[in-house]
């Protein structure tokens, strides 16, 4: 299963500006890793639950157009999270919604990684972030596998409003700590979107990302529920 990380990209190091300019976004970043068990059986649960909502015999193809246009959607109303999470992916654009869960996801990783909880709950949240990482790869590498089209303005800018925010960064656990700073001060979110708005990133996904993580982990703080929300 491919991986691209746009947030572990930030923290490597540098390579050739001819690289950079002729291959954005590619450099430095990609792997392979084994799909997990876990992974597989939620893949599989996920296709037994969309084929259990479809009657061939009915030929109601709008019905199964609905179906397969699903974006988490789903498993947000059946877990009664719509309204808390819904905006993330039925209020805005396909590569939008990705990038933002994208991003929100590698910044719950860093989060939960320092919780004392994480060995026990460790398997579900690699899982997460191997799906997350697996799926911004087709974005970037695989973009005609992905039903709709996807849109490379957007990935773009955030991946260049990431750059600047990091600029003086100059490793892993600096980029840590950068987000591991905005998770304990929500305010730092107004200086992101002032840096978005004056370098004219107005594509990019990283304020909604930040932001989606923050009510994911206040939600999972109030009802310790990553397993529920992961599994389900």
């Amino acid at each position: 299963m491919g991986q691209h990380n746009m947030i572990r990209a930030q923290s490597n190091k540098q390579v050739s500006k001819i690289l950079k300019k002729y291959f954005p976004g590619k450099w430095n970043v990609d792997k392979r890793r084994e799909v997990e068990k876990e992974i597989k059986e939620l893949i599989f649960k996920q296709v037994l639950d969309k084929r259990s909502r479809y009657d061939p015999s009915t030929a109601d193809f709008n019905c199964l157009q609905n179906i397969l246009a699903e974006r988490g959607d789903q498993v947000l109303r059946s877990n009664g999270l719509f309204y808390k999470f819904g905006w993330s992916v039925a209020d805005v654009e396909f590569t939008h919604s990705l990038l933002t869960w994208h991003i929100a996801t590698r910044v719950c990783y860093l989060d939960d990684s320092r919780s004392n909880t994480f060995e026990k709950t460790q398997n579900g949240v690699k899982g997460s972030k191997s799906l997350s990482n697996y799926m911004l790869y087709l974005l970037v590498n695989c973009p005609a596998m992905i039903a709709i089209e996807p849109s490379e303005k957007r990935h773009a800018d955030t991946r260049n409003h990431l750059l600047l925010l990091l600029r003086n960064a100059r490793n892993k656990t600096e980029v840590n700590a950068f987000f591991e700073e905005l998770l304990g001060n929500p305010s730092t979110m107004l200086k992101i979107k002032e840096t978005g708005i004056k370098e004219n990133l107005e594509k990019s996904a990283l304020l909604d990302g930040c932001m989606l993580a923050l009510s994911l982990q206040s939600w999972e703080t109030a009802v310790n529920g990553w397993d529920f929300l992961m599994y389900s």
